[in-house]
């Protein structure tokens, strides 16, 4: 037998890998605050405002949807309040983005990057009333900057478009079509018809994000190993040599395109308009067991990705009549331990008469963070006298004699949005501007919340 000397050998054996160290606490909650500040800067703040200052106030002490959460939004089909808010929360994250078309040092064009995904399971987003919510929402600022302008005694200021357009220049009026334009630009919508399209489409979107410069949480867990400069390198053969192609050198980056991707820092949104369809889709052609598992995972990958990522997951979902009113206890005696701990999971409205339900159920509500349900009721006593036939007369709830009689039996609505659920973390800045409010309870303070609006 011939004696083989190991010694010898040009690649020795690898040495034992060296044992994980634990990570603190401390260092996740500081990587995590961390991570709260990215998109942060040049105009663009922690929160989202929803173009409704009372909204925000009910979401955010005035400054609107935390980045870094998901959003469910359960409205009725019938109505555009919903898209209304989902699609203020948008443009509220295109506008900041808006910079100069050419650069001051060349003539470089520098197109807009996608700043939101909008995956589209129904085939009718209202992207019409998207360039009109941000049209509205430019000449909102336009006429801000006029009367603040004013307001210090600086005079020398253009005056505002109006929203009829029977003023302004024409060039004014191109300006803002224009940048209505390149907001358009930054929306990426793709449209999908079941769950593995909505699965396609977000791997792409995390893809994307992790190749960024700056992907955030997750890389500053990452322990990097260095590597000895004795490493032996692997030996190649001579036919390996012959059939190497020339490295080809990459042609140089110019100044202009290393600061575009210095600046590019990915998606901000994700918008899914809406999850009721691919959800009743998967449970019509899969085994009811298969289905809720793929939507558990579904729902964790999305909420890893929004997490790590620190962007704005909105997620709509549609409602269904209720055909029997709100229990006031929500566990009833009679009911097995299983049975209460999974009707307790179950987000009620605070309003008994209400005669919507979020749709899907336990289904949908696994998913978000912050749940908004938007449904109608009457807007004062008179109203509900003549919807529900007990009361005859009464004050309306607003002292506002107008509004519209198209509604059944001239009744007049209200849109009522409350949150339903808040399971989103308070950090950093959030804790310190809620004052005693938080250090009674930092964690589901939004829930049971809720404001009105004529609509």
């Amino acid at each position: 037998m011939i004696h083989i000397d190991h010694s010898l050998l040009t690649n020795p054996p690898p040495p034992p890998p060296e044992p994980a160290s634990p990570i603190l606490a401390s260092h996740l909650l500081e990587l995590e605050e961390k991570q709260r500040k990215r998109f942060v800067g040049n105009g663009r703040g922690e929160r989202l405002s929803t173009g409704c200052r009372e909204v925000d106030e009910v979401l955010g002490g005035g400054g609107g949807v935390e980045r870094g959460v998901v959003l469910g939004i359960s409205a009725p089909v019938e109505g555009k309040e919903g898209s209304l808010l989902s699609l203020n929360l948008l443009a509220s994250a295109l506008l900041p983005n808006l910079v100069p078309l050419t650069n001051s040092t060349s003539n470089h064009f520098s197109p807009p990057k996608t700043k939101a995904t909008v995956i589209d399971t129904t085939g009718s987003f209202p992207l019409a009333l998207l360039a009109s919510v941000l049209k509205s929402r430019l000449l909102e600022a336009q006429s801000l900057s006029v009367q603040n302008s004013i307001k210090t005694g600086n005079h020398a200021v253009q005056n505002p478009i109006s929203r009829d357009d029977a003023s302004g220049t024409e060039s004014e009026k191109d300006e803002v079509d224009d940048q209505v334009q390149r907001c358009l630009e930054m929306v990426a919508i793709s449209r999908v018809f079941d769950i593995e399209g909505l699965w396609e489409v977000i791997g792409e979107v995390d893809h994307v994000l992790s190749a960024s410069p700056d992907h955030g949480l997750v890389d500053e867990m990452v322990v990097e190993q260095d590597i000895g400069d004795d490493e032996p390198e692997p030996e190649i053969l001579d036919s390996e040599e012959d059939l190497t192609p020339p490295s080809s050198i990459p042609p140089p980056i110019s100044k202009v395109q290393e600061e575009e991707a210095s600046e590019d820092e990915g998606t901000e949104m994700i918008i899914v308009d809406n999850m009721t369809h691919i959800v009743n889709e998967l449970f019509a052609r899969k085994e009811k067991s298969y289905a809720h598992n793929i939507l558990t995972l579904l729902s964790q990958t999305i909420h890893t990705l929004t997490k790590t990522q620190n962007i704005l997951t909105i997620l709509h979902n549609t409602t269904n009549s209720s055909t029997t009113p709100y229990p006031p206890n929500p566990h009833p005696p009679g009911q097995t331990q299983h049975t209460q701990s999974l009707y307790g999971k179950i987000p009620y409205s605070i309003f008994p008469s209400s005669s919507q339900k979020p749709a899907l159920g336990q289904i949908f509500a696994q998913f978000p963070d912050i749940h908004l349900f938007l449904h109608a009721l009457p807007r004062g006593r008179r109203d509900a006298g003549i919807l529900y036939g007990a009361v005859e007369g009464g004050d309306d709830i607003f002292d506002f004699d107008g509004g519209s009689d198209d509604s059944e039996g001239g009744v007049k609505y209200v849109t009522v949005i409350e949150v339903l659920k808040d399971e989103a973390a308070i950090l950093g800045e959030d804790a310190a501007g809620l004052g005693g409010e938080v250090g009674r309870k930092q964690f589901g303070y939004r829930e049971q919340k809720w404001t009105a609006g004529l609509r």
